[in-house]
């Protein structure tokens, strides 16, 4: 619904909406980039195979890379794993993965390539590409090293990242989410979620229960709006459509009462008509509607009791469902 009213507006600031990917196996069809028709993506697969059959996949907007990204541009290896997904620059700890069911199949080096890896802040000029919007890290192990080799963006136009953080070591000599965490903070960036994937030890039977082990998550991030400069309107829109994209709300509506409140500098009677716009809509999803009043209605009857007493019998039911249908893999996301 809110989606005419940010096309409208960076339409207005002549203002194209950039999506990078470090690590586009697999990724052709982006539904943010899907959003806004003027959104461009460019993704980054260093194995040579894997980016050409997203070459001919490609839609309209779409362009990948056959490049390894990293701090700095210097010779290094790439190890090709059994299950390509878990290739990486950095070599896998199998005493780490042997502990884990079904892991050390997945992670056996089957062949090492010799490639050149290339800062973001160097390659993405050299296309003639001079900001991005949204940055994606999804390459085992490295994504901080790509991070600090791309801190002129972060630094100035990134909006928002989401990126893969590990808990363990399940590389060598890799970084940790408490290295990347303080790191993307330097640059005003807020952790606003963080998904969690847990593996099962290979000691345990697949059909007993167990929380796993917490071994990598992705992490969420959006930057702060109180450093964006007032003069960058369209930095303002992009994080808004970001943050209403991703679900964050709440976010999104602060924005935009910080922005019709004049603090960020004077607004067009346009841009005030379309910021108002968005704000009627989230103020009208706050109001209640007529399911919602029924449930209220019913919370507050003498129905409720029993009423609760049936949502913990439906808790339970659903819980064991999650116990016997997920918990019983050798990993899972919570």
């Amino acid at each position: 619904m809110l989606n005419r009213f940010f096309l409208k507006l960076l339409e207005k600031q002549n203002a194209p909406f950039l999506y990078v990917d470090c690590g586009a196996r697999n990724e052709f069809n982006n539904l943010l980039v899907e959003m806004l028709p003027t959104a461009k993506y460019i993704g980054f697969e260093p194995d040579r195979q894997e980016c050409d059959r997203l070459v001919r996949l490609a839609k309209q907007g779409y362009s990948y890379y056959p490049v390894a990204l990293g701090k700095s541009a210097e010779k290094r290896s790439l190890y090709i794993t059994s299950n390509s997904a878990c290739s990486s620059l950095l070599q896998p700890n199998n005493e780490f993965w042997d502990q884990f069911l079904y892991c050390a199949e997945q992670i056996k080096i089957e062949a090492i390539q010799e490639i050149q890896t290339v800062p973001l802040d160097s390659f993405l000029p050299g296309i003639k590409i001079h900001h991005i919007d949204f940055l994606e890290l999804d390459t085992q192990g490295t994504e901080l090293e790509i991070l600090q080799g791309a801190e002129s963006f972060l630094s100035s136009t990134v909006l928002g990242i989401k990126v893969e953080v590990e808990f363990s070591y399940m590389y060598q000599n890799q970084p940790l989410f408490s290295d990347i965490d303080p790191y993307l903070r330097q640059f005003d960036f807020m952790l606003f979620d963080l998904s969690r994937h847990r593996y099962r030890r290979v000691n345990y039977p697949n059909e007993c229960e167990t929380r796993g082990q917490l071994l990598y998550g992705q992490a969420f991030y959006l930057k702060d709006y109180h450093v964006i400069k007032a003069d960058k309107k369209d930095a303002f829109y992009k994080l808004i459509f970001i943050a209403d994209f991703y679900g964050f709300h709440d976010y999104a509506l602060e924005v935009v009462n910080f922005l019709l409140s004049g603090d960020a500098g004077r607004l067009d009677h346009f841009e005030s008509d379309m910021l108002e716009q968005i704000r009627n809509i989230y103020t009208c999803e706050s109001v209640p509607d007529k399911k919602t009043k029924v449930l209220r209605l019913l919370h507050n009857s003498p129905l409720r009791k029993i009423l609760h007493k049936l949502m913990s019998v439906c808790k339970t039911i659903v819980y064991r469902y999650y116990q016997l249908t997920e918990k019983n893999r050798y990993s899972w996301s919570d």
